[in-house]
């Protein structure tokens, strides 16, 4: 098996021939010396083969020990080796090895994080699908109640935006995630901005005969004011539907050097403790969550406050609960 490196048995050859040669002219002049030629030569002959062999089972340890991490994960013992080229080159394929198994691991938990994500997309889009058809269903037959078909068409008007802001809102996300968005950074007036996001919110928040309070200096910040003003507005759906009828939600900006803090309070029940830490998780649900919500705002907000050096968190306070929304300023 030591014989069948090509190699080794070229080099062996050249030795042998060169002693040949060698001994062959030594011969002519001598024989004494031809001996003391021939001699030197199978010594030098033997220590060349001792040497080789001996890194040739270094070599044979090491194919050894890489069979036995990649089968069975054994670490390669780097202590085990010599100084020299054997250990580095151990010590490299240790590294390499490390590395594939890391980028393994990385796409294992992305297959698994896509396959639950697709389970999460079909279950919430599988709810107000069957919901329509059973409105459609209803429609087709006669119309026994006055009025019955205008308040089937007006719940079907609500699944189908349902529906509409749920795939608007996976479709964000997923350019969030793959960081395809770019976005356009400017110098915005801090009221301007909470006006904005509030906007959406006036009508049914009349309807339940809740109250929004604005306050905020005259400050300005840096930051995509579409996409911030959505995160925001998530963040304010989320206090609206959490806050009984006829309660305040309070909407609060502030500057600081540091950051831009936005905060949302409402008069709700809060946040439950165990319920804290999972909050912004994409699909999560409360116990107390609305009916028709489907678990993407807050991941949204969140989202898009990363990708503009921002952070969000809930706490809950003596009032109810509060979301602290921070906008962190680059130092140049």
């Amino acid at each position: 098996m030591f014989f069948r490196n090509k190699e080794l048995k070229r080099s062996t050859l050249l030795i042998l021939l060169l002693g040949c040669v060698l001994s062959v002219v030594a011969f002519f002049h001598s024989f004494i010396a031809g001996m003391w030629v021939l001699l030197s030569c199978a010594v030098f002959l033997s220590l060349f083969l001792t040497v080789e062999r001996a890194r040739y089972k270094k070599l044979q340890k090491i194919s050894e020990d890489l069979d036995a991490l990649l089968l069975h994960g054994t670490p390669l013992p780097i202590e085990a080796y010599e100084e020299g080229e054997l250990s580095a080159l151990a010590n490299q394929v240790q590294k390499l090895t490390h590395r594939l198994t890391d980028a393994l691991d990385g796409v294992e938990k992305d297959k698994t994080f896509l396959a639950d994500s697709l389970a999460d997309v079909s279950h919430q889009l599988r709810t107000p699908i069957t919901a329509m058809h059973l409105t459609l269903s209803l429609l087709s037959q006669p119309e026994e109640e006055p009025g019955k078909h205008r308040q089937l068409l007006r719940e079907f008007r609500g699944l189908l935006n349902r529906t509409q802001w749920l795939a608007e809102a996976l479709l964000k996300l997923s350019k969030l995630d793959a960081g395809t968005i770019r976005f356009r950074v400017e110098e915005t007036p801090l009221r301007n901005l909470l006006e904005q996001a509030a906007a959406p919110f006036a009508i049914p928040m009349e309807l339940q005969d809740q109250q929004l309070i604005i306050r905020c200096d005259d400050s300005t910040l840096l930051c995509d004011p579409v996409w911030s003003g959505e995160a925001i507005g998530n963040v304010l759906k989320n206090a609206m539907e959490h806050s009984p009828q006829g309660g305040t939600i309070t909407l609060t900006g502030r500057d600081t050097p540091i950051f831009t803090e936005i905060t949302v309070q409402d008069q709700g029940e809060g946040f439950p403790p165990e319920e804290l830490p999972r909050i912004f998780e994409r699909f999560y649900r409360g116990k107390s969550a609305d009916p028709q919500s489907c678990g993407i705002g807050l991941s949204l907000s969140r989202s898009i406050l990363a990708a503009q050096n921002g952070t969000i968190r809930a706490e809950n306070t003596k009032t109810g609960g509060k979301f602290v929304l921070k906008f962190y300023k680059q130092i140049l």
